[in-house]
């Protein structure tokens, strides 16, 4: 018999990270994808106040990391200087993030490569501007670059539906811990 090692998902992967990010304390998070998309979520959840250390059994195949959480506020910049957060050409991590980012305090500018800015997130954004998040686009209506400007996103009951994206959802659900209590449906 034969044992074979299946590789670590990168949907998985972005989630167990945002959550350790997003926790009280230290988390330890092991068997992740180690790829730019998830060197992008990585340093982006930095940016706003986690601190992400590999650990020593950590592969290219398989990482292994210590993450300090954030304690569930995501820290942004100011009007003068928001927090870059650049996605590159990871929509995962731009989607997700963008709700994540929302439920935090401060300026969050999310951008990426070219292509990424042609990619849809209207739907999400109207979600978070209908929960008190002020957001601005810097460039085609409905797609990335965007300016985040948040003290916090408020609870309350929000519907989204699922035939754009997904990782909307995943990114509210993701987000809904840091709220006064969110519904979604």
């Amino acid at each position: 018999m034969v044992g074979v090692t299946a590789p670590a998902s990168k949907s998985v992967s972005h989630r167990y990270l945002i959550g350790a990010a997003l926790a009280q304390g230290v988390s330890t998070v092991r068997h992740t994808l180690e790829s730019r998309d998830l060197e992008r979520t990585r340093a982006i959840l930095c940016g706003a106040g986690a601190i992400m250390e590999t650990l020593p059994e950590s592969t290219q195949a398989s990482g292994a990391w210590r993450v300090t959480g954030m304690g569930g506020k995501p820290r942004g910049g100011t009007a003068q200087a928001p927090l870059s957060c650049d996605v590159e050409e990871s929509g995962t991590t731009c989607r997700l993030l963008t709700a994540v980012l929302a439920a935090g305090k401060g300026q969050f500018r999310i951008h990426g490569a070219p292509r990424m800015h042609e990619r849809p997130i209207g739907e999400l954004v109207d979600v978070l501007r209908g929960r008190g998040v002020r957001v601005t686009y810097e460039g085609r209506e409905g797609c990335p670059p965007l300016l985040i400007d948040s003290d916090g996103m408020s609870g309350g009951s929000t519907a989204i539906g699922l035939g754009e994206s997904s990782q909307y959802l995943s990114g509210l659900l993701l987000a809904a811990p840091l709220t006064s209590g969110l519904t979604i449906e």
